[in-house]
């Protein structure tokens, strides 16, 4: 970041994302010559991954990576009218992280908020990602319980809650004694304490995308299809790799979808029958020569 302010310019950068340092530079702007002999440096275990959501039209703000263990988390719910907090709260990960990775915050349904933090552990041989999951009370912001996972480097995907409070989340199993090859997971975690209750493996990069009930919509592999309640088995599943997908509320699912045909995109929206994932209806939005760039897909309050 350049700026001039007054009679110097100021630069400012940081460099590496695990380990970040920040820079401070003053200058003489005719001539770029050093304002002072020391400049300043500050040295970071880890930048801080914040996050600020909306639900139910009420404002969120979280940011992970307090404190110098990095254990830290703090959630605020703010005022929808003037930003005020209504409450904060700050809540230690129960294992101790040598990077902070990223956070998210989503409605976790029976009154609650559900808050993933993902990070590398500190096993100076072999440190491996991990994510610390949270159901918090919404009116209160007090802690109802904790649980630490296996992650994947690459996982940024927010665990997905039920209407109940259970809580679905993409785990890794190590397969190997480095934890070099892993098998991804989808886990439900219990409402009452956050144990595992079932866990099923599912194909690399998959998705939770919607809640069917006590019933889980996941995406991936070429495919997409519903995870049953009670042990995770798949009662149905349909090629495809939809560009949005929701649940209507019969338990039908409604995707928005494109296709090559003779050379041009195509765009749809479809509804699959909750039962088995038959195709009930498909169309296309708008006239047959519109382009439609990434189609959309919501459900309204009447049931379309």
């Amino acid at each position: 970041v350049w700026r001039v302010i007054g009679s110097e310019l100021r630069i400012a950068w940081s460099e590496g994302a695990g380990a970040a340092r920040l820079h401070l530079r003053r200058r003489a702007p005719a001539t770029g010559a050093l304002i002072d002999a020391v400049q300043a440096q500050a040295v970071a275990q880890s930048l801080r991954p914040s996050a600020v959501k909306l639900i139910d039209s009420d404002p969120y703000a979280l940011m992970a990576g307090l404190g110098p263990d990095l254990r830290g988390l703090r959630v605020r719910r703010l005022d929808t009218q003037t930003g005020a907090v209504v409450w904060q709260q700050e809540y230690q990960l129960a294992e101790f992280p040598s990077q902070i990775g990223g956070v998210s915050l989503d409605s976790g349904g029976a009154g609650r908020l559900v808050a993933k933090v993902s990070y590398v552990d500190t096993d100076p041989v072999n440190p491996q990602p991990r994510q610390a999951v949270f159901a918090i009370n919404r009116d209160t912001g007090a802690p109802i319980w904790q649980r630490a996972l296996q992650s994947s480097f690459q996982s940024v995907r927010p665990p997905l809650a039920g209407p109940n409070g259970q809580v679905d989340v993409i785990a890794h199993e190590c397969l190997n004694p480095q934890c070099s090859s892993t098998q991804e997971l989808v886990t439900r975690l219990s409402a009452l304490d956050g144990q595992p209750q079932w866990a099923v493996p599912v194909a690399s990069s998959t998705s939770l995308v919607a809640a069917r009930g006590n019933d889980v919509a996941i995406l991936g592999g070429g495919a997409y299809g519903i995870l049953a309640a009670a042990n995770g088995a798949s009662l149905w599943s349909v090629a495809g790799s939809p560009l949005a997908l929701i649940a209507a509320g019969n338990g039908d699912l409604v995707v928005s979808r494109q296709q090559s045909i003779s050379g041009r995109v195509r765009s749809f929206v479809e509804r699959r029958a909750g039962a088995d994932g038959g195709l009930t209806w498909s169309a296309q939005p708008g006239p047959p020569d519109a382009i439609v760039g990434w189609p959309l897909v919501t459900s309204l309050p009447d049931g379309d």
